[in-house]
């Protein structure tokens, strides 16, 4: 039908649009009718539209958007950054952790450091984790995991400095009391 106002053919049905071949056809889905400017839009791969929200939505299985209106699925070990929008890698030795919505490093490797890299300290060195770094203890000393500081090697004893200082004669050792 021919529209005087518009100058052009127009389609007599509300639910139908003047494709490119100027033929009136229906909109179908996965494609469906935007009725404010009679057109009938496509919506992108693995999405489908949301006739309450009038928009594009992902579907279940895609459930990613992409900047550019994609829809994607992040396969593993890749997980959905949503700062930039993109599916993302952990860092090496890490893996992503649904639960805590970040990247989290490995049994091996379990200190994350400022720049986000997972390491393992080398013993004797231990994790610091006022400095995020690896840390070494004094001189005669190790580090033990279970009260989480440095403790004296057997035979010497820890001064008020924190340096481990060999008990010597004529002085013993009490290793019942740990003391020289």
């Amino acid at each position: 039908m021919y529209n005087n106002q518009t100058v052009s053919c127009i389609c007599p049905s509300n639910d139908l649009y003047l494709n490119s071949n100027n033929l009136c056809v229906i909109c179908n889905p996965p494609d469906y009718w935007k009725a404010a400017n009679r057109t009938c839009i496509n919506c992108p791969s693995n999405s489908y539209y949301d006739s309450v929200k009038d928009k594009c939505l992902c579907s279940s299985n895609y459930p990613y958007q992409t900047a550019n209106g994609l829809c994607v699925a992040c396969s593993s070990p890749n997980f959905w950054n949503t700062s930039s929008l993109t599916c993302s890698t952990c860092p090496t030795f890490s893996q992503y952790d649904n639960k805590q919505n970040q990247c989290i490093c490995g049994a091996d490797y379990p200190y994350l450091q400022f720049n986000g890299q997972c390491v393992a300290c080398i013993s004797p060195n231990f994790w610091n984790t006022t400095s995020q770094a690896c840390g070494t203890c004094p001189a005669f000393s190790l580090f033990d995991s279970n009260q989480s500081k440095c403790v004296c090697s057997k035979n010497y004893y820890q001064q008020a400095n924190g340096l481990c200082v060999l008990c010597s004669s004529p002085n013993f050792w009490n290793s019942s009391a740990a003391t020289c």
